[in-house]
């Protein structure tokens, strides 16, 4: 009978632990949102709905030419999102330098993958990335 009462005293404290882990997931997909809006507003380019979102994005500079790091978040639970992205390379006036091909990516549900790509030329310092649903 001991057992009985563990084994339920065991399995509602993991209910009430994984309530709250649902919880912190959608603070935690809010606070992307919020992120990926201001993101949008000057460094990102949402082409389509926003399935894939943006969770973080680090600038360095290494041997002189800038890199950067995107984080990537799947919006949704259970699907896995394709898509693809590019970023534009600009210099001190604004000029657009380069730009990368479109590169296919994917991430599944609840999930989150990286990318690193640098600026090929050491006048530029600036980017802007542009994220399409891949069809």
């Amino acid at each position: 009978m001991l057992n009985f009462k563990s084994l339920v005293l065991s399995a509602s404290a993991l209910l009430l632990l994984s309530g709250c882990a649902n919880q912190n997931q959608q603070m935690q997909r809010e606070a992307v949102m919020e992120r990926n809006q201001a993101f949008s507003v000057d460094k990102v380019n949402f082409v389509d709905d926003m399935d894939v979102l943006v969770s973080d994005i680090k600038l360095f500079s290494e041997n002189g030419f800038l890199k950067v790091m995107v984080e990537f978040m799947n919006a949704d639970d259970g699907k896995k999102r394709d898509f693809v992205y590019q970023i534009e390379w600009y210099d001190a006036n604004g000029q657009l330098k380069e730009s990368t091909s479109w590169r296919p990516k994917s991430v599944i549900g609840n999930q989150k993958v990286k990318i690193m790509e640098a600026a090929t030329m050491p006048s530029i310092v600036d980017y802007k990335l542009i994220i399409s649903t891949k069809k």
